[in-house]
Parts: structure tokens; C-alpha cells; sequence
């Protein structure tokens, strides 16, 4: 690790799943939106990012879990991000009805990515990102998409900085409450 660097980003291994559900616990109140009850993000948490969860994932050949370590704190991961083979799922509507999908037949699902709020502004977002985006490209995929609650400024911004546009919406429940979410993809390099 050197001083320039931010972080160091690695696959994960299933040794790492607790570490990884430790962070998804804290982080995850930041996709949510204002007025989310603690009650709903602990019964998402609880059902969706679990140590076996994460183990699951890490086990899975069409997932690839990547956690980015503080070159400065060494070891703890500050970062993850949960990259998966997945075409659109049927509840994305898209935003041009005449849009073309079949990018999106072979496609990778950004399904999850945080940093945690003490690292953030620092670069290992970057850093993360360009992991992933080099992943999603060695699973042969043509497009990288994502949902993200429609209201999070700052995660669009970042997405958007990072050549994803939105191209629909979908709902996404967080307990009993349901969100609007914005899909957002980008074409990848081969």
C-alpha cells in the first residue's frame, strides 16, 4: 500500500462475510430516504445482509463481492460493492418505452455499493468503482445498471460522474414501506 492510494480494493473471500455484514448494517441507512423507520431498514438488514448472506454471494460464480481496505487503517473494509449477472428484472420500467434492452441481456446488476461516511470525499469510492467497473466487464457483460432511491442526490451524482444514466424506475420495498427508485445504467468497454 502506498500513501497515494485511498484504499485497496480485492475480491472478498468467505472469511471476510462477517466484516462485510458489519459494514452493510451501518451503511445501508444512507440509501434510504428521510423519515425511513429504524424498524424497516433493521428488518431489511436482518433479511438481506447477513454474515451468510455475504458469504452466499462470495460463494456464487455469477456474484462478485469486492471490499475496499483503508490504505491508512489498514485491514477493516470501509467499502463494498456486490456485483451481479442479471438482466433487467421485471419490475424495471423503462423510461423510453421504445428503448432498446437487448444490452441488457448480458448484464450486470450493481446491486450493492457503500462506502462508509467517514471515508467518504477521500477517493475510495473512485477506487471501488473502477474495480467494479473492470469486473462487470470480465463477466462479459455489455451493460452495468443499478437502482438507487430516487432521492439520494448524492449517490446519483456520483453514478451520473461515473457515465450511468437513468433509464427507468422501479419500487423497492424497505420493510413495510415502499421507495421510488431510479434505474441507472451504462454501457461497458470490452
Amino acid at each position: 500500500m502506498t500513501a497515494d492510494r485511498p484504499s485497496v480494493v480485492r475480491v472478498a473471500r468467505e472469511h471476510d462475510a462477517a466484516a462485510i455484514a458489519g459494514l452493510a448494517a451501518r451503511t445501508f441507512v444512507l440509501a434510504c430516504p428521510p423519515g425511513t423507520g429504524e424498524a424497516d431498514v433493521d428488518e431489511f438488514v436482518a433479511a438481506n445482509l447477513t454474515e451468510s448472506h455475504f458469504a452466499a454471494h462470495v460463494r456464487d460464480p455469477a456474484a462478485t463481492v469486492l471490499i475496499a481496505e483503508s490504505a491508512r487503517d489498514g485491514g477493516d473494509p470501509v467499502g463494498y460493492a456486490l456485483l451481479q449477472r442479471s438482466s433487467l428484472t421485471p419490475d424495471v420500467k423503462l423510461a423510453n418505452a421504445g428503448r432498446d434492452s437487448s444490452s441488457f441481456a448480458t448484464a450486470a446488476l450493481l446491486s450493492k455499493f457503500y462506502v462508509d461516511p467517514a471515508f467518504h470525499g477521500g477517493g475510495v469510492a473512485v477506487e471501488l468503482m473502477a474495480s467494479v467497473l473492470k469486473s462487470a466487464a470480465s463477466m462479459s457483460s455489455r451493460t452495468i445498471w443499478l437502482g438507487v432511491n430516487d432521492r439520494n442526490q448524492r449517490a446519483i451524482r456520483f453514478y451520473s460522474k461515473h457515465g450511468f444514466d437513468v433509464v427507468g424506475t422501479r419500487v423497492f420495498a424497505v420493510g413495510a414501506k415502499l421507495h421510488g427508485d431510479l434505474v441507472m445504467a451504462r454501457p461497458l468497454r470490452a
